[in-house]
C-alpha cells in the first residue's frame, strides 16, 4: 500500500483518501456568528473512494426550541452533538472540480447511551476541494425519519480542514 502526504493541490491521480480527525465549521440555521464555536464539526474517520465514501461525523445539533418570547433557545453544547455514520455518493463531477454529492446520514443516540434519539437524513449539494487540506460544501439537509419532533431541514455551508492519507492509483 503506497500511502503518502502530498503538499501540492494536485490530488487527481489518487485512488482513495483516508481522513482522520479532520475539523471544520458547519454553519446552518442553528448557527450564530456570536457563538461560532457551537458550529464546530469533527470528522473522526472518513474513507473516500472516487464515487463512494463512508465515515463518521460528530456534528453540532440542537433541537428547535424557542422560549416564551419566540427567541431560539440554545441547549448545552455537550448535549448538542451527534455521532453519525455517513454514506456518500458522488454521481457527478463538474469540469471546475466541484462535485455534486448525496449523503445518507444516520444516528442512534441509544447505541452510545446519549439520548433516546434516532434520526436519518439526507444532505445533498456541491463540494469542492480548495487544496489538499481543505474542502468547502454547500447544500441542503432533509429529514427522512426520526423518533422525535426534529426539523433539521435547511441549507448549510461547511468548511473542513485536515490532512489525509492518499493511496496512488
Amino acid at each position: 500500500m503506497n500511502l503518502i502526504l502530498p503538499f501540492n493541490s494536485n490530488h487527481d491521480d489518487y485512488k482513495s483518501r483516508v481522513s482522520v480527525l479532520n475539523i471544520g465549521l458547519d454553519y446552518s440555521k442553528f448557527s450564530s456568528s456570536n457563538d461560532l464555536y457551537r458550529s464546530l464539526v469533527v470528522i473522526p474517520f472518513f474513507l473516500e473512494k472516487k464515487r463512494y465514501s463512508i465515515g463518521f461525523y460528530l456534528n453540532p445539533f440542537s433541537y428547535e426550541e424557542f422560549n416564551s418570547y419566540g427567541d431560539y433557545k440554545k441547549n448545552k453544547l455537550i448535549d448538542s452533538y451527534l455521532l453519525n455514520i455517513r454514506f456518500r455518493y458522488i454521481p457527478y463531477e463538474f469540469k471546475n472540480k466541484s462535485n455534486f454529492f448525496i449523503d445518507l446520514a444516520h444516528t442512534n443516540g441509544e447505541l452510545y447511551n446519549w439520548k433516546n434519539l434516532k434520526i436519518t437524513w439526507l444532505e445533498f449539494g456541491l463540494f469542492r476541494r480548495l487544496n489538499y487540506a481543505s474542502k468547502i460544501s454547500f447544500g441542503y439537509k432533509l429529514n427522512i425519519d426520526t423518533n422525535s419532533n426534529i426539523k433539521m431541514n435547511g441549507f448549510f455551508i461547511n468548511l473542513i480542514f485536515g490532512y489525509s492519507f492518499l493511496k496512488k492509483k
